[in-house]
């Protein structure tokens, strides 16, 4: 009995020895993306890397392998190079890759007991897909399966074990241990509770996981959390906690607060935000209290929040906007010429509210009024309390249901924001964000939270005949819109999305999360000093910040004196154009994801590579510029329009000195090739025809042929 009790405790040790050996993940992703790791023998594949990730070149239609770690191809084999494994193991396979041309590849998975071959899993790429090996498997490989003609990019590989199975460190398991801390916004695991919108959104920059009364702690168990977060939620998580979050009589909380207490013995921070403050303070403040940390939409509230619960934790969080919704993609070819409203009427409450309302709906209704009415259906049954006034009967053009929201946010010229908090610092409508995001200049009643934050981008005045007055201006002074518009989009874009208000989030638990700002290489070519100058001017008053300057050189008077001062540093970089027949392509000259090539003969505003990159956020087309653009002739001294009504719509064509490309529309192609294709002017449709997305955005602060131009002709393109 004692050499079994021994045995075992001796099978434990091994155990617990080999699992505390295993990393979460079964491949480091660096190798895995690592060209010299793969072994081919067919001639008809080539695998290289290009910025930090895996190309993969086919040339045939046939079927063709390529082994990770091993050098060879043939399954039959044991691997050399093991990947330590146990029976009955469970792990997620995800593996992000970009398919250009016919191409197909899976990520081929095979098992190997001690002595041999057992299984083949077979998985598709761009799909997350749990496996579970066999009772004897002791070891597995990895290969590739490649079939047609085309390109593959591997951005990414995640074999992750299942947390149950993973005695390591940086995984929760019981009380006291610690979880591996996300560096980006895309690694957060957040347990939610939350109603359908802010679901929505949240979900398309984080991990969510989303749970009921009765499973949460089943699947958070299985899946731990980075955070739990909850909001004053009506309906959280579709129905599934309705009447658990806000204050109710006769209530029972305790599955809220068995799920609060397990987050603190597993050491899962938790953070409520009241999105409904200040009118429903009283309505949350019990929920609230017992939350690790607080977020409310109105500054003004923090002290409250404080003093009730006992702790400083306790923060503003505005709303915001979340890019793959909110952006000025067009959705038909023009705008409606009128102002739009979409909201409630209150004729029973809010008072301050219901008169403001009336006097900017009949400011707007002079230059062309639209409503949508929240409450258009119960209305049309008779007068209600939330029946606009008679006199707006003829602007009502019914509702809007929750997908159709863009028909007010891009479909009109204009919006109207009506505030029931007039006095708060930060809290105001979604819709404030959420339209100038969609490119929508916004017309407001007064608010403090709007004027501070966004100060004279939204028109904003008590007084009417001021009001009146700008909406006139706006109505008739193109200029004049679209500089509202861009300022609008610009702002929301650099401080108001949901990558933002998430890294606040963090930060106030000490965690700094990376918005990964995109880098851009600004690429020219010139044959003079003077046009060296020109560019590097046009370069350093670019207000984009994450940027690099890479300049080909003719040989002329003075070029070595340019290679001599300007290869410093790391932004300014100079070579000789001859001199790149020593390079095959272009990514080993630019290491980022973007390029932008200046053509020394056009002028290019400050704002220029910022609303292209801006533009990388909410669109992923991966080629991005200006289709409608503005021309200088030099002999006339005038400025033509050209190719209008092309601006925020995807495309066929774009001039490649009015772009941002991304490098891997690149793959393949002679540096040489590119550079000549650069400075010739010539535009992008071959990247079009090989299925590559373009997308042309605003015709401002470029000036094609802008070199010398009057200085009147420059300024009006400012924006």
């Amino acid at each position: 009995m004692k050499d079994i009790t021994m045995l075992k405790s001796e099978l434990s040790r091994f155990q617990k020895q080999i699992l505390g050996e295993l990393r979460p993940y079964l491949v480091d992703t660096k190798s895995f993306l690592d060209a010299k790791e793969w072994f081919y023998d067919s001639p008809n594949i080539f695998v290289y890397n290009q910025n930090s990730k895996l190309y993969i070149s086919s040339e045939d239609s046939g079927k063709d392998y390529i082994s990770y770690l091993e050098k060879n191809n043939s399954f039959k084999y044991l691997p050399n190079n093991e990947i330590k494994i146990l029976p009955h193991e469970e792990f997620e396979v995800d593996l992000k890759c970009d398919l250009l041309g016919d191409v197909s590849i899976w990520l081929m998975l095979v098992e190997y007991s001690s002595q041999e071959k057992i299984k083949v899993h077979t998985i598709p790429v761009n799909k997350k897909i749990k496996v579970r090996t066999s009772e004897n498997t002791r070891k597995i490989r990895l290969a590739l399966r490649v079939s047609g003609s085309g390109i593959g990019i591997i951005e990414d590989i995640r074999i992750e074990r299942s947390k149950e199975q993973i005695m390591q460190p940086q995984v929760i398991t019981k009380k006291g241990t610690k979880k591996e801390t996300p560096k980006r916004i895309s690694d957060i695991k957040m347990a939610c509770i939350l109603d359908e919108f802010s679901m929505t959104c949240f979900e398309q920059e984080v991990n969510l996981i989303t749970f009921n009364k009765g499973n949460w702690q089943e699947i958070l168990s299985e899946n731990i959390p980075d955070v739990l977060f909850v909001e004053s939620a009506w309906r959280g998580n579709y129905g599934t906690w309705e009447n658990m979050i806000a204050r109710y009589n006769n209530q029972d909380k305790s599955p809220l607060i068995n799920l609060l207490n397990w987050c603190k013995q597993n050491s899962i921070p938790t953070v409520f935000w009241n999105k409904e403050d200040p009118i429903h303070f009283d309505r949350f403040i019990d929920t609230a209290k017992l939350f690790d940390y607080i977020y409310t939409t109105d500054a003004n509230m923090i002290e409250n929040y404080q003093k009730a619960s006992g702790h400083k934790n306790v923060f503003s969080l505005p709303f915001s906007a979340e890019p793959n919704f909110h952006n000025p993609i067009k959705i038909q070819e023009r705008r409606n010429e009128k102002i739009c409203f979409a909201g409630s009427f209150y004729a029973n409450r809010h008072e301050e509210r219901k008169r403001d309302m009336e006097n900017i709906l009949d400011i707007a209704a002079k230059f062309g009024l639209d409503i949508f009415d929240r409450n258009y259906e119960k209305n049309a049954k008779g007068t209600t309390h939330f029946s606009f006034p008679e006199r707006f009967n003829e602007n009502i053009v019914g509702s809007l249901k929750y997908d159709e929201i863009d028909k007010a946010y891009k479909g009109y010229k204009f919006m109207l924001n009506v505030n029931s908090v007039k006095y708060s610092p930060t809290m105001f409508s979604r819709r404030v964000f959420e339209g100038l995001a969609s490119g929508t200049p916004i017309i407001s009643s007064y608010s403090e939270g709007v004027k501070k934050i966004f100060k004279d981008i939204v028109l904003i005045s008590e007084n009417q005949q001021e009001l009146e007055s700008n909406i006139n201006k706006l109505m008739n002074d193109e200029g004049y819109y679209r500089q509202k518009s861009l300022e609008g989009i610009r702002e929301v874009y650099l401080h108001h999305t949901y990558k933002h208000r998430i890294q606040y989030i963090f930060k106030n638990m000490g965690i700094d999360i990376s918005l990964n700002p995109k880098k851009v290489t600004v690429m020219s070519i010139v044959k003079s000093k003077e046009e060296f100058f020109y560019i590097l001017d046009q370069f350093k008053e670019q207000t984009w910040k994450e940027k690099e300057l890479v300049v080909f050189v003719e040989i002329f008077d003075g070029y070595i004196d340019l290679l001599n001062e300007y290869n410093k540093d790391d932004q300014i970089s100079t070579y000789v154009l001859s001199y790149m027949n020593e390079y095959s392509r272009l990514s080993e000259v630019i290491k980022n994801e973007y390029v932008a090539y200046l053509n020394p003969m056009n002028f290019y505003g400050e704002n220029y590579l910022l609303d292209l990159m801006i533009a990388t956020d909410y669109s992923p087309a991966d080629i991005i510029g200006k289709s409608s653009i503005y021309s200088y002739d030099r002999k006339k001294k005038t400025t033509k329009e050209l190719n209008k009504n092309k601006e925020y719509e995807y495309v066929s064509d774009l001039a490649m000195d009015a772009s941002v490309m991304n490098m891997k529309v690149f793959s393949g192609e002679n540096v040489f090739s590119i550079l000549d294709r650069m400075r010739n002017s010539e535009t992008t449709s071959s990247y079009f025809k090989k299925g590559f997305r373009l997308l042309s955005v605003d015709k401002y602060n470029f000036l094609k042929n802008g070199l010398n131009a009057e200085s009147k002709a420059q300024n009006k393109l400012q924006k």
